[in-house]
């Protein structure tokens, strides 16, 4: 593999998590609206379809986001060992305990949005 395909699977890589990122990120931003706006309206049986589906969508974008980012990551180190330069190894270390982060952060967030449907449908009118 030359440094130029590297960088190359490197980038496509980065550009594929970008998007499953986007698709992980529409799927929060539907269940949100849709808990807001009729969640309440929701039998139980449809808080559980709808719940399921987002588990089931939004799960695999976010673990298909952190495996094309690790991917990335792993053919930017390729390129670096390519070019004999150690200084920037220490950023892809960093990188990837960034990507650690971003996982945990985001898995809390997708259990934010499952507590924000429960607090809606659980919410006592006045």
């Amino acid at each position: 593999m030359t440094e130029l395909e590297a960088v190359e699977a490197a980038n496509g890589n980065y550009a594929n998590a970008m998007a499953s990122y986007t698709i992980f990120f529409a799927v929060v931003t539907g269940y949100l609206a849709v808990a807001y706006l009729v969640g309440k309206k929701f039998t139980g049986f449809q808080v559980f379809f709808v719940t399921t589906l987002f588990l089931f969508v939004a799960g695999p974008a976010l673990a298909v986001f952190a495996s094309f980012l690790e991917t990335g990551l792993h053919y930017t180190s390729i390129e670096m060992q390519m070019r004999d330069s150690t200084g920037p190894i220490q950023s892809i270390v960093a990188s990837r305990s960034l990507m650690s982060f971003t996982i945990v952060v985001n898995f809390c967030f997708y259990l934010v949005c499952m507590w924000f449907m429960w607090d809606i449908r659980h919410t006592k009118s006045e």
